[in-house]
């Protein structure tokens, strides 16, 4: 689980974006969930759990392993306008698979933010965890 906060004063877009590895991806915008589908052991469930307005884009996306030579590959990201003085949250959870499993129920919520501490509570097929942080 990785939790992404933008604070501050500033206004504008907050833009947050993964890039994938060559292969098949499932996109679900309605949940905001993607879901790799490469040969073998080696998958992923990524959903994001943002604020109300932010929407899920496909991007462009690309990668190298030689000079001048250049692959597509899957990228997102996950945009929301932010208002002066009010904090922009982002908490992602990424699940290692070894099958893709489409069913697989997750919800994720910051239980407390306060200066020096966060709360996240993480489901995942119904079992809870709640993670501390000290800010």
């Amino acid at each position: 689980m990785i939790v992404d906060e933008a604070i501050g004063e500033a206004e504008g877009t907050v833009n947050l974006h993964y890039q994938l590895a060559e292969g098949e991806v499932k996109i679900d915008k309605n949940s905001s969930r993607v879901i790799t589908d490469y040969p073998g052991e080696s998958n992923v469930l990524l959903q994001c759990f943002s604020p109300k307005g932010t929407e899920m884009i496909e991007e462009e996306g690309w990668y190298s392993l030689f000079y001048r030579e250049r692959a597509k590959r899957p990228a997102i990201a996950f945009n929301i306008d932010k208002k002066s003085g009010t904090p922009v949250r982002y908490v992602t959870v990424i699940y290692p698979q070894k099958k893709v499993d489409t069913s697989m129920k997750i919800s994720a919520r910051i239980k407390k933010a306060m200066e020096d501490k966060l709360e996240v509570e993480v489901k995942i097929d119904g079992k809870k965890c709640t993670l501390k942080y000290q800010l």
